[in-house]
């Protein structure tokens, strides 16, 4: 099948001043493929706090997610900061998300994004981080596959501009998953978050985030494969009977032809 965004949650959105220390239960669906992508949004007390050395730790029902399924866009002259994460197959129903880390932040917000139709083996296939030490009002963000695969590009971005949320958009081919605003109005302790996501094609893909007061950001996103192309590759090469199927008379043809599905 291919990729589909089923559900997404906020798992933290606070201004008090603190380490990071959160737990929430979030419920998964039973769709095929699963995957979490869970990111996180901040402002550093001090920003030269690094979490490429001490990264934001998650667990889901009690499994560690590797530091190969992270991202961190940081400026380390600036407090502000978004990590991203991805989690292959939890288990449906009722999961534990436990978020922790020792910096202190002043502000800090966990999204979590659940998708179906995402490759289990090798999903991650390309991803991007960036920030802006300046001013701006828009902020492009692509990621590069390293194979010719279909899937999704899904992004997460933090702005050190507070009441933004509903001037936040995305341009350039890609679409608002949701923009937030942190529930405070101090400058120096608020912001907003945002996260949005555009298919993609087996060829660099990004968009932009769009929003009307100047400010920095911090931006990442993750490329993932779809679990069907994967499917029928295996099909076609005799290496696996898939446990499904793309039932589209129009990629069968092109399979047993030897030439690679393009999902629609």
């Amino acid at each position: 099948m291919a990729y589909a965004i089923v559900n997404n949650a906020t798992l933290v959105n606070t201004t008090t001043t603190q380490t990071v220390n959160y737990t929430q239960n979030y419920t998964v669906g039973s769709g095929s493929d699963r995957c979490l992508v869970i990111f996180c949004h901040g402002y550093k007390n001090f920003a030269s706090n690094d979490f490429t050395v001490t990264p934001i730790d998650i667990t889901v029902d009690g499994v560690a997610i590797p530091s190969g399924n992270k991202v961190v866009a940081q400026n380390l002259s600036t407090n502000f900061f978004t990590v991203g994460n991805y989690f292959i197959a939890p288990p449906s129903g009722v999961v534990s998300i436990v978020i922790t880390n020792s910096f202190t932040l002043r502000w800090f917000s966990a999204q979590v994004i659940e998708l179906t139709g995402i490759d289990q083996t090798t999903p991650r296939i390309g991803a991007a981080s960036g920030y802006s030490t300046g001013n701006q009002t828009s902020r492009t963000i692509t990621a590069t596959p390293s194979s010719a695969d279909n899937g999704v590009v899904i992004t997460g971005a933090a702005f050190d501009i507070i009441n933004n949320a509903s001037n936040t958009s995305i341009s350039n081919g890609g679409t608002l998953i949701t923009a937030q605003n942190t529930p405070g109005s101090t400058a120096s302790n608020d912001g907003t978050w945002a996260s949005g996501y555009e298919t993609a094609p087996g060829v660099a893909t990004g968009h932009t985030y769009d929003w009307v007061v100047s400010g920095r950001t911090a931006i990442v996103g993750f490329y993932l494969k779809d679990s069907v192309v994967t499917s029928i590759n295996k099909l076609r090469t005799g290496t696996a009977t898939p446990d499904k199927f793309y039932n589209n008379t129009t990629q069968v043809t092109k399979m047993f032809a030897g030439t690679t599905p393009v999902l629609t």
